[in-house]
C-alpha cells in the first residue's frame, strides 16, 4: 500500500484514507472544535503525508506517522484561526496563564487514536450499545427500550464490549485469580500478582455499573480518561461521505505535474464526456502565486437570489478554496452541493462537497489559473460519482488576475 501511495495511486490512496482516515478526522475535530475545519485537516494531513512519502521508511507502521502529522497540522490550523479578529473577541476573557484546552486534547491526541480504533473493531450491535451508555448517558434499561431489545441482551453487549475495549487498549491485567466459593457462590479476590482488582471489577467500573470498583487511584485515574474520552462527541463523529473522493482528487491529479513550469496541454476529449468525469488526471501547471486570488460566484435560475465569493490561495498542499455563499437553502438527508472547477476544455475536478454555503473550505490539486471556473451543483447521494448536470452558482477567475 504504502509504494502506491507514494506514487499517488487513487486505490493506494484510497486504501490509505479508508484505513485511517477516521481516526486522523477525530485528532482533527478534537483539537480545531469543528468540522469544516476538520476536514480541511484530514486532507492536508493526507496530501502532506503523500508528499513526505519518499522519507518514509516502509518498515514502520503508518498511523503513527499520520497521527503525528494530523496533531501538528490540527495545532497550527487552531493558531491560525485563533488569530482571526472575530476568535480573538470570544478569547479576550481568556487570561495569559489559562490554557487553551485544545492543546490540552492535542495532548491526547495518541490516547484518542487508539480509543477510536478500538471504537472501530468493536461489531456492529456493541457498538451501538457502547455509543449510548457513553456518549448519551443511557442506562442500561433506556439502552434496551431505545433498541428494542431486551434487558439480558443490552448487559450481555455492553460486558462483551467494554472487555473488548479493555483488553485492546491495556487496561486488563494478568495474574488475578477469581475463586467462586462452592456453596454461597461469592466471588472472592486473592493476590495473585501486584493488584488486587479482578479484571470484571474493572469491567464494570469502565461501564458505570453500581458495584464497579477500582482500588488503585493511578487505575482509576486511567480508566476515569477513557470514560471521558467516550463520552466526548468527537469521538463519535463521522468524516463526511465526500471528503475520500476529495482526498482522492487532490493526490492523484497532482501525480502527473511536470517539473518544469510549462504548461501540460490536457488530453482532448468531447465536452459530453468531459461534463461527467470525477476528476481529471492531469495537472495543469502555472507560475507560483504569491497573492490569493478572488472571484464572485453568481446565481442560476434555480436559486435566484443566491450570490457569493470564492478566494484562493496557493499552498504547499495544493489550493484553498474559502467559499461563502449567501441564499442557498440547507440540504440534508442524502442531498449536497458539489463544488467542480473546469477548464477551457470543459474537463471537471470536483473539490469538496458541503450542505452549507456559509464558510466551506475546499481544496484542489488543480491550479485555478488553468481551471478558471468554479461551478455548484445539487447532488445526491446516489453512487453515482459525476456531475448531475443541476448548476446552482458559477463563477469565472479573470484571465488577467
Amino acid at each position: 500500500m504504502i509504494e502506491g501511495y507514494r506514487r499517488g495511486d487513487p486505490e493506494a490512496v484510497r486504501a490509505v484514507y479508508r484505513e485511517f482516515g477516521r481516526l486522523v478526522y477525530v485528532i482533527a475535530l478534537r483539537i480545531v472544535g469543528s468540522t469544516t475545519l476538520a476536514q480541511e485537516v484530514t486532507q492536508e494531513t493526507i496530501v502532506k503525508a503523500w508528499r513526505a512519502a519518499e522519507r518514509f521508511d516502509a518498515g514502520c507502521e503508518l498511523g503513527p506517522w499520520l497521527a503525528t502529522i494530523a496533531r501538528r497540522t490540527a495545532i497550527d490550523t487552531r493558531r491560525r484561526e485563533a488569530r482571526r479578529p472575530e476568535v480573538a473577541e470570544l478569547d479576550e476573557a481568556r487570561t495569559a496563564s489559562d490554557v487553551d484546552p485544545a492543546f490540552e486534547r492535542a495532548e491526547q491526541s495518541d490516547e484518542a487514536w487508539a480509543v477510536r480504533a478500538a471504537i472501530d473493531q468493536l461489531p456492529a450491535d456493541e457498538r451501538d450499545v457502547i455509543r449510548l451508555q457513553h456518549l448519551e448517558g443511557l442506562t442500561q434499561t433506556e439502552v434496551a427500550d431505545r433498541l428494542g431489545v431486551a434487558i439480558g441482551t443490552v448487559k450481555s453487549r455492553s460486558y462483551r464490549a467494554h472487555r473488548r475495549l479493555a483488553a485492546a487498549l491495556g487496561h486488563l491485567r494478568e495474574g488475578i485469580a477469581v475463586i467462586r466459593e462452592p456453596r454461597s457462590g461469592r466471588r472472592r479476590r486473592e493476590r495473585a500478582g501486584p493488584f488486587m482488582t479482578t479484571d470484571d471489577d474493572r469491567i464494570s467500573y469502565l461501564a458505570g455499573e453500581p458495584d464497579g470498583a477500582v482500588d488503585e487511584p493511578d487505575e482509576r485515574a486511567r480508566l476515569d480518561d477513557l470514560r471521558r474520552l467516550l463520552a466526548e462527541p468527537a469521538m463519535w463523529d463521522e468524516p463526511p461521505p465526500g471528503l475520500e473522493g476529495d482526498v482522492v482528487s487532490v493526490v492523484s491529479p497532482a501525480t502527473g505535474r511536470p517539473r518544469s513550469a510549462a504548461v501540460a496541454p490536457a488530453p482532448a476529449r468531447s465536452a459530453d464526456v468531459a461534463r461527467h468525469r470525477r476528476w481529471a488526471r492531469p495537472l495543469l501547471v502555472a507560475a507560483a502565486v504569491d497573492e490569493p486570488l478572488a472571484m464572485d460566484v453568481r446565481a442560476t435560475q434555480r436559486y435566484p437570489d443566491a450570490a457569493g465569493t470564492a478566494r484562493f490561495t496557493e499552498t504547499t498542499s495544493g489550493w484553498r478554496i474559502e467559499l461563502d455563499v449567501g441564499g442557498l437553502p440547507r440540504r440534508d438527508d442524502g442531498e449536497f452541493y458539489e463544488a467542480w472547477l473546469k477548464d477551457d476544455d470543459d474537463v471537471l475536478v470536483s473539490i469538496g462537497t458541503f450542505n452549507d454555503g456559509r464558510d466551506v473550505v475546499l481544496w484542489a490539486g488543480v491550479s485555478p489559473i488553468s481551471f478558471r471556473t468554479l461551478t455548484i451543483t445539487e447532488e445526491v447521494a446516489d453512487g453515482d460519482p459525476t456531475s448531475s448536470g443541476r448548476r446552482v452558482l458559477v463563477g469565472t477567475l479573470d484571465a488577467d488576475d
